[in-house]
């Protein structure tokens, strides 16, 4: 990151840490070259950070373009005092906690809505989940969840993501319970159906 006599910035430093104060002073202040040369010098140790944490390299690669988001909004809280590195893996670590949540969040969202899918007897078909890739369920369960109209999403968030009860999910909404009701019978179907149609050598059983 070092500074040319034309004021643009080089990404790799014959001396980071001496030039490093100028950097962060002047990407603080708003300029967009001097955040450039920043992120061009820490976006991959950002990244092994994530993964360190994370494990997954998906997860880690949302963790980091979501720390770098974060870096941008939150460079002026950096006072310069302690360690820059210090500082920015605080950074790394939040974004990293969030993407594991994020990830936690929808498997039990893919979890919950598989289990919908419900035979009635053990000699039926098995689940229609079986053979299925769990990326490609979650890519499903997404899919469905944005078909959804929106009252049948949100009752199908609040009881089946939450766990919340009928009647307090009833009163969140703004709804009687009878209305919850149907809003949710009325979306476990929609997921059922396309879950089943998307399962190979499966069909809907009434």
């Amino acid at each position: 990151m070092c500074t040319r006599s034309d004021g643009a910035y080089v990404t790799e430093p014959r001396n980071p840490e001496a030039e490093l104060p100028v950097v962060i002073r002047r990407a603080r202040a708003g300029d967009p070259r001097a955040f450039e040369a920043l992120v061009a010098a820490y976006r991959g140790r950002i990244y092994r950070w994530a993964l360190v944490r994370i494990g997954d390299r998906d997860d880690a690669e949302d963790a980091t373009q979501e720390a770098l988001v974060r870096l941008h909004r939150g460079l002026r809280e950096y006072t310069g005092r302690g360690s820059f590195e210090t500082w920015l893996y605080s950074v790394v670590r939040s974004a990293s906690a969030d993407a594991q949540r994020r990830r936690a969040r929808s498997q039990r969202l893919k979890d919950r809505l598989a289990s919908l899918v419900v035979f009635p007897s053990a000699t039926d078909s098995p689940s229609v989940v079986e053979g299925l890739e769990t990326r490609r369920i979650g890519e499903l369960v997404r899919a469905f969840l944005e078909d959804l109209p929106a009252r049948q999403r949100e009752a199908l968030y609040l009881v089946d993501l939450e766990g919340l009860g009928q009647a307090e999910a009833a009163a969140r909404m703004g709804v009687g319970h009878a209305t919850l009701r149907t809003h949710l019978f009325r979306a476990r179907r929609a997921i059922r159906t396309r879950l089943l149609a998307a399962g190979p050598g499966t069909e809907e059983t009434e």
